[in-house]
């Protein structure tokens, strides 16, 4: 499930009901707001996991719903 994105600021936050992950897609991996995202998930959710993701097709392989596929796409199109 898609929980937010930018396509101006390139993210996307998804989360993985089954092993209550939260995903970060950026494509500023090392940037300020993956780290802003990374840090506002476990503000909210101290003992969550949180995966970060640079690359394109490993971000639609760990989230693979049509909502995230295409936010994904939205984003690398920009």
């Amino acid at each position: 499930m898609v929980i937010e994105y930018s396509v101006l600021l390139g993210y996307a936050v998804g989360y993985i009901a089954d092993t209550e992950t939260y995903v970060i897609y950026s494509l500023m991996m090392f940037g300020e707001t993956a780290q802003n995202l990374a840090n506002s998930v476990f503000d909210l959710h101290p003992t969550s996991c949180v995966t970060l993701v640079g690359d394109e097709q490993r971000a639609k392989g760990l989230i693979n719903t049509p909502q995230w596929v295409k936010v994904i796409d939205e984003i690398n199109a920009n």
